[in-house]
Parts: structure tokens; C-alpha cells; sequence
């Protein structure tokens, strides 16, 4: 299942970037995430290539950055028991606003979770669209509070 997603966001794309990239700031949209980590680094300090853990929802999951080109693009990979997927962001500057495109690719493992995809996909897309309202909603908070 593919889930394209948009939203144009009141801030620079630094600002944007940040709160897709860094954890702290991750963790003021996606309410779910807890008892993220590094599980490992790449030597320079480019996220490109670093796994982490993160717990959400009763699930964990584990990940890598595959994609990290700072203020412009942001793709990882996530993966749990039943079901793994891929998040991009492009950010492209548009004035002093922030134009976020991307997607998400998910991939039902078990047969199981391959059922339950089915009945869930709609709301599985709300709730991406919803994760991107959240993220205008914090950057804009968060650039206001500055």
C-alpha cells in the first residue's frame, strides 16, 4: 500500500527538517513514539546509515536512515513484527513557507497482518494525512514559541 501525502507548512525548511529528522522534535507529532534510540551511528555525524529502536503503539520497531540530504530530503525504513515501511519527505522551499511532499510504502509480512491491512488501509491513510496536519501544527507552534 503507497499513501502520498502533502502539506504546505508557515516555516522555513530547516525548521521542517528538524522536526522530521530529530527525535526530540519527532516526538511532538507522532504522539505514539516512545523509548526512541540510536541503536548505532555513522562516524561524522550524517544520520545516513543509523538504525534506531522505537516503541509505539504496542508494537516495536526497528529502523534505519536510508535517505538524509539536510533541509531537503528525509527517508527511513521501519520494521516490526508484522509489517514494515518506508517514509520519504522532500521538502522544497516555496517563499517563507515549507511545501512537504513524500509517501509511504507499507508492507503487510504475515498473512495475518496482510488481513488486517485490508480492513485498516482507510484508516491507516487517515491517519497519515492526519501525522502531517500534526506536523504543520507542531513546526508552526514550535516557531511561534521562538
Amino acid at each position: 500500500m503507497k499513501i502520498e501525502r502533502n502539506v504546505t507548512i508557515d516555516s522555513d525548511p530547516e525548521t521542517v527538517f528538524r522536526h522530521i529528522a530529530e527525535p526530540d522534535l519527532l516526538k511532538s507529532w507522532i504522539k505514539t513514539m516512545e523509548n526512541f534510540r540510536f541503536v548505532s551511528t555513522v562516524e561524522g555525524g550524517d544520520l545516513e546509515g543509523a538504525e534506531f529502536a522505537y516503541d509505539a503503539g504496542g508494537s516495536s520497531f526497528e529502523g534505519k536512515v536510508i535517505d538524509y540530504q539536510p533541509v531537503s530530503k528525509y527517508t527511513a525504513f521501519f520494521s516490526s513484527s508484522g509489517y514494515e515501511y518506508t517514509d520519504r519527505f522532500i521538502l522544497t522551499p516555496d517563499g517563507a513557507k515549507t511545501v512537504v511532499t513524500g509517501d509511504m510504502e507499507i508492507r503487510f509480512k504475515t498473512l495475518l497482518w496482510k488481513i488486517i491491512g485490508k480492513f485498516l488501509s482507510a484508516s491507516i491513510k487517515t491517519d497519515s494525512v492526519r501525522n502531517m496536519g500534526k506536523l504543520k501544527a507542531a513546526v508552526e507552534s514550535f516557531d511561534k514559541n521562538i
